[in-house]
């Protein structure tokens, strides 16, 4: 956590600067769980859903696990 997933979500954060729609992320995390999220904000239902399809995809990619979008 902390540092590691800092670093680590970079190209996370990189990617969702480039998904249509995307306005606004605010980042999350619990050190004493180990989990870390976020709530994210998108101009419109239909790219929010695109999203949602795609996001699990990047999050492994990044060595996250118990993913729920």
């Amino acid at each position: 956590m902390g540092s590691r997933l800092s670093e680590n979500g970079k190209p996370l954060a990189e990617s969702l600067n480039r998904e249509k729609g995307f306005i606004s992320k605010i980042w999350t995390e619990n050190p004493e769980t180990g989990k870390a999220g976020g709530i994210h904000l998108f101009d419109n239902l239909e790219n929010a859903s695109n999203f949602v399809k795609n996001h699990s995809e990047r999050l492994i990619s990044i060595g996250a696990s118990d993913i729920d979008v």
